[in-house]
């Protein structure tokens, strides 16, 4: 049996969990979905146990209390390759330092937030579809094919 795909948010929100744990079971309902509201204890599951959570995509808020999202992307990418672990950073931020500074530490994909609620389907949607579905992954040792 194949593994279900995972899609991991990192963000210190609950109202954005929600918003994006309802868009993803909206759009696409075989996604396995982990939150974690900071860097440390997402570190810990996706570098210390990755065997444990074998993150498909990751979704990364910039802005996060003690380790930021560029702290947390730097250490993922210490570990994991862009193609072994998709990072996205989601972030309200449109600073053009942030993006840059996210491209150049190995984030394959820079998605603002949308502004309204309304459009958290559409955005989710399209992400977890390219990353879950188009994108052609790395296989990795232990995934079953599809």
């Amino acid at each position: 049996m194949a593994r279900r795909k995972r899609l991991v948010l990192i963000d210190d929100s609950e109202t954005e969990m929600e918003f994006v744990r309802r868009a993803l079971e909206a759009i696409y309902p075989g996604a396995e979905f982990h939150a974690f509201r900071n860097g440390a204890d997402a570190l810990a599951h996706l570098c210390d146990a990755p065997e444990v959570l074998r993150a498909d995509v990751i979704l990364l808020d910039l802005k996060l209390p003690g380790l930021d999202g560029h702290a947390i992307l730097k250490a993922l990418r210490e570990r994991f390759a862009p193609g072994d672990l998709p990072v996205v950073v989601f972030t309200s931020s449109r600073e053009a330092s942030d993006l840059a500074r996210a491209y150049a530490a190995g984030a394959n994909s820079y998605v603002v937030k949308p502004l309204v609620y309304e459009h958290y389907g559409e955005v989710v949607g399209l992400v977890a579809r390219y990353w879950l579905d188009a994108n052609a992954a790395i296989e990795r040792e232990g995934d079953e094919h599809d």
